[in-house]
C-alpha cells in the first residue's frame, strides 16, 4: 500500500478561493470605476479584505492553540502569512491595472504603482520559496527570529503610509486616482492588520517578550 499522502493545510485549500475572491474583487473594482461608482468601488475593495482577514485570524489563532507537531510551528506560520501578505499586494496590483487599463479612468501613475505591487508580491513568494528550500539561509534560527520584527516594521511603514494618504486629504480627490487611494486605503489597512498579527503570532510561538 503506498504510503498516505500528507494533509493539506487549510490555508492551500483556501488559496482557490482567495484568488477567486481576489478576480472578483479586481474586475469589480474595475466595473464600478467605469460607472464612477466609487461608493461600491470601495465595497468592492473591502470585501476582499475581509475575504483576507477571515481566513488569517482564525490560521493564526490556530497555529497558537495548536502549534505544528514538528516544532517548527513559528516556520510554517511565518510562510504562511507571508504568503497572505503577498496575496494583498498581489490584488493591489490586477486592481489598478483592471482600473487604469480597461476603463475610462485615467491616472498616469496607477500602471506604474500596479507595477511595484507585483514586484513586492512576486518578491515575497519568492522569499517564501527560498525558505522552504534545504539548507535556506532565509529559514536559520536566527532569521526566523529577526523575522518577527521585520513584520512589525513592515506594519509600521504601511501605517505611516496610510497616515499620509489620509493627512493629505487623498481620499478627497475629484481627479482620476480616486480609485488607486481606494486600493491604497484598504490594502494598507489590510497590511497592517496582517503584519501585526503576523509579527504578535511570531512572538509568542518563539517564546519571545513583547519586543523581538
Amino acid at each position: 500500500m503506498s504510503p498516505r499522502a500528507p494533509e493539506r493545510h487549510p490555508l492551500q485549500r483556501q488559496m482557490p478561493w482567495l484568488m477567486t475572491a481576489l478576480a472578483a474583487s479586481a474586475a469589480a473594482m474595475s466595473l464600478a470605476a467605469s460607472f464612477d461608482a466609487r461608493f461600491l468601488a470601495l465595497l468592492a475593495a473591502f470585501a476582499f479584505s475581509a475575504a483576507v482577514l477571515a481566513v488569517s485570524v482564525p490560521m493564526n489563532a490556530d497555529a497558537v492553540r495548536e502549534p505544528d507537531r514538528d516544532g517548527r510551528a513559528a516556520f510554517h506560520t511565518l510562510r504562511r502569512n507571508t504568503r497572505l501578505i503577498a496575496l494583498v499586494y498581489a490584488w493591489g496590483a490586477a486592481a489598478l491595472f483592471a482600473i487604469y487599463l480597461l476603463t475610462e479612468v485615467k491616472w498616469r501613475h496607477g500602471w506604474q504603482y500596479g507595477t511595484a505591487m507585483a514586484v513586492v508580491a512576486a518578491l515575497l513568494l519568492g522569499y517564501v520559496h527560498a525558505m522552504g528550500q534545504p539548507g535556506s539561509r532565509w529559514a536559520t534560527d536566527r532569521a526566523i527570529r529577526m523575522a518577527g520584527a521585520l513584520a512589525r516594521l513592515h506594519g509600521l511603514a504601511a501605517g505611516c503610509g496610510l497616515a499620509f494618504l489620509v493627512g493629505m486629504g487623498k481620499l478627497a480627490t475629484l481627479k482620476g486616482d480616486w480609485a488607486a487611494n481606494h486600493v491604497f486605503l484598504v490594502g494598507g489597512l489590510t497590511i497592517v492588520v496582517l503584519a501585526f498579527m503576523a509579527a504578535n503570532t511570531h512572538r509568542r510561538l518563539l517564546g519571545l517578550p513583547d519586543r523581538d
